[in-house]
C-alpha cells in the first residue's frame, strides 16, 4: 500500500479504487485529467470552507452563509472542464464531483474543516459529546441547488 503525502495523492487514489468512479463512462476523461479535475473539485470544497459559519444559540446546530462568489467560481470551473474535454453526460459529470470534491481540500489547509460542536452549559466530566460537522460537505438541500444550478449553467450558459 502506498503512502499518501497529500490530498492530491489522496483524490487520485480514491478515483481509481472506487468502483462506482471506474464503472462511469467518464473515468477515462478524470484518470487524463486528474489535475484539472481536482481543480473543479476543489472549488465546490471552497463554497462549504469558504462559508462563514453561526452556531444557533442554546443548541449544537450551525449554519453557514454560503457566498455566491465561491458558487459562482465552482460553476465557472465545472463548465470550463466540461466543455474543454468533451463530456456529454452532465449528470454522471456532476456525480463524479459529489463523490470526491470533499477529498480536494489540500492537508495544510487552514481553514476550518470541521469539529465537534458541544452543547452549551453541560458537565463533561462523564464524557464528550455533541455533533460532528465536516464544513467541508455541503448540506445536502444546499448541494442540490448547486448541483441544479451547475447543470443549468453547464447546459445553457
Amino acid at each position: 500500500m502506498a503512502i499518501i503525502r497529500n490530498s492530491f495523492e489522496q483524490f487520485v487514489n480514491y478515483i481509481k479504487s472506487d468502483a462506482h468512479i471506474k464503472s462511469m463512462k467518464i473515468y477515462g476523461v478524470l484518470e487524463a485529467n486528474f489535475e484539472e479535475f481536482y481543480y473543479v473539485c476543489e472549488k465546490f470544497a471552497d463554497i462549504g470552507l469558504n462559508a462563514p459559519k453561526y452556531r444557533i444559540p442554546g443548541t449544537c446546530d450551525v449554519q453557514g452563509n454560503f457566498q455566491f462568489e465561491d458558487i459562482r467560481k465552482a460553476k465557472e470551473a465545472a463548465k470550463s472542464f466540461y466543455d474543454e474535454k468533451n463530456i456529454t453526460d452532465v449528470d454522471e459529470y456532476m456525480t463524479a464531483i459529489e463523490k470526491v470534491y470533499t477529498l480536494a481540500v489540500d492537508f495544510n489547509d487552514t481553514r476550518c474543516q470541521g469539529g465537534i460542536v458541544k452543547p452549551e452549559n453541560v458537565d463533561f466530566s462523564n464524557g464528550m459529546f455533541g455533533k460532528y460537522y465536516n464544513f467541508t460537505r455541503i448540506p445536502n438541500d444546499i448541494w442540490g441547488d448547486i448541483v441544479n444550478e451547475t447543470k443549468q449553467y453547464i447546459i445553457n450558459p
